[in-house]
């Protein structure tokens, strides 16, 4: 934001008063301002201002947490929350992902430095929420650490959603492939492959551990009408969790 003296008499002073919001950013900042004036020798003039933002409560590697894969292979991860001037204390926390995550608060310096440990306990499934953490500090009464999970059981399949079909008149026809693994060291057998078979033609090729298979998907673009698009689904189910279908979402275009 800026304030100024619009006229300025001949060899007299004017005042420029730049105000910066700082909200929101932390470490080294550097902003500029460009003032325009009818001056003949310089018309344009450029402001700088520069400084070192130091947050009230600083939370590192940053405010937020993602877990993505099978339950068994993601490991706790940590965020450090450090004090900048002035100390302070945390009162509590709530977590609003009570059945999906655990939480450890640790104290490693009283007043200056915690860490807060964060556990994935979800079998299955994707979820997003919060963290809160009340302090006593006046200027940061709360800190919202967001934790997104997008957990695989037993079986994963990827992706979950695809394009596949001609895109544009320039380039030729897009299939795609779709990988459906075993998180376990057993062999895996797919049972059964649910699908449009006037819009979707399913190869599978199994891996040689017999871990998992590749999906290869081609389209059938002969049931699509010039510059048309369909949205279908591919239903995967295997041995290892019989009566459960994985779904795979497929964008057929035909342009």
């Amino acid at each position: 934001m800026a304030d100024h003296d619009r006229l300025i008499p001949p060899g007299g002073e004017g005042t420029i008063k730049l105000q910066l919001n700082l909200a929101g950013y932390d470490g080294r900042v550097r902003k500029s301002a460009t003032v325009y004036s009818n001056d003949s020798n310089q018309a344009q003039l450029s402001l700088t201002m520069q400084g070192q933002v130091q947050t009230a409560i600083m939370v590192s590697p940053r405010p937020a947490v993602f877990f993505q894969g099978a339950r068994e292979q993601l490991p706790p991860q940590t965020l450090d929350i450090t004090a900048g001037r002035d100390p302070f204390q945390v009162l509590k926390v709530t977590n609003q992902l009570a059945d999906q995550i655990d939480y450890q608060l640790n104290t490693l310096e009283p007043g200056r430095h915690y860490q807060l440990v964060v556990t994935n306990k979800a079998a299955s499934g994707d979820y997003q929420g919060v963290l809160i953490c009340t302090t006593d500090h006046p200027q940061k009464p709360q800190l919202t650490i967001r934790v997104t999970g997008r957990i695989e059981g037993r079986v994963s399949v990827r992706p979950k959603q695809l394009l596949i079909g001609k895109l544009n008149q320039a380039q030729g026809v897009k299939i795609a492939t779709v990988v459906v693994m075993n998180n376990g060291q057993e062999a895996i057998k797919i049972t059964k492959l649910d699908f449009d078979s006037n819009l979707l033609q399913v190869e599978p090729e199994q891996f040689e551990s017999h871990r998992g298979y590749t999906l290869r998907l081609t389209p059938k673009l002969e049931s699509l009408a010039n510059g048309e698009q369909r949205k279908t689904e591919l239903k995967i189910e295997t041995d290892i969790d019989p009566g459960h279908a994985y779904p795979v979402q497929v964008f057929v275009v035909n342009r």
